[in-house]
């Protein structure tokens, strides 16, 4: 949905992040430009890793396609709890609503992975999720689609990691892992749309990412 905010909820290993590589990429090739944001694996990372399975960064456009490293700045500026929720966080969404506006304000899709790290700068859920949602009616507002991902435990049915980001999400999207059935992907949640309800299986190869939608 063009403009809108969605979610991709999974455990750790399930594939939220190159889901969101992959819809970024299929942005590129449709002449979109999009930047990729990640909080929680450095940069490098995730170019050998989505490399692995066929989605390889480096031969998009430069010209349409930016990753943007914050988990080094985590790991370099904010070593104290009173850093990394002080006003001038890196992690607040108010800072990065501005960075994202000083440096991509003409971007269409944004993919931000993950919203964990973001919600631990902040004193409290409540608060939390105000500024989510005035980050998410911002991005909007820019004319920017947006997917965010959250973790969520290997054996957990929740659809948020905190309880709140489904609710503010125009879609929502589950990724679960299970040792009897495998992997498997449901839309939780599409506004606006009666879509197919039930789980189905997918697959990561080094062909990429497989949805066995039957």
């Amino acid at each position: 949905m063009p403009k809108s905010t969605n979610l991709i909820v999974g455990c750790s290993g399930s594939g939220k992040t190159l889901f969101t590589v992959s819809f970024l990429m299929n942005g590129v090739k449709e002449g979109k430009k999009c930047v990729y944001i990640t909080l929680e694996e450095m940069k490098e990372h995730v170019i050998r890793d989505c490399k692995k399975v066929g989605l390889d960064l480096s031969t998009l456009d430069p010209d349409l396609f930016w990753a943007y490293d914050l988990s080094s700045l985590r790991v370099n500026a904010l070593n104290t709890d009173d850093e990394l929720k002080s006003d001038a966080s890196p992690l607040r969404l108010d800072n990065l609503l501005e960075f994202i506006e000083l440096n991509y304000s003409d971007v269409e899709l944004l993919g931000l992975d993950s919203v964990v790290p973001i919600a631990i700068a902040y004193e409290s859920d409540h608060v939390f999720r105000a500024e989510l949602f005035r980050f998410m009616m911002s991005l909007k507002k820019m004319g920017i689609t947006t997917l965010f991902t959250t973790e969520i435990l290997y054996s957990s049915n929740d659809t948020s990691r905190f309880g709140m980001e489904d609710f503010l999400a125009d879609s929502v999207t589950v990724l679960r892992m299970r040792e009897e059935w495998g992997r498997q992907i449901k839309v939780h949640k599409m506004r606006g749309s009666n879509h197919y309800k039930n789980f189905v299986d997918y697959d990561i190869s080094e062909n990429g990412v497989k949805v066995m939608y039957k």
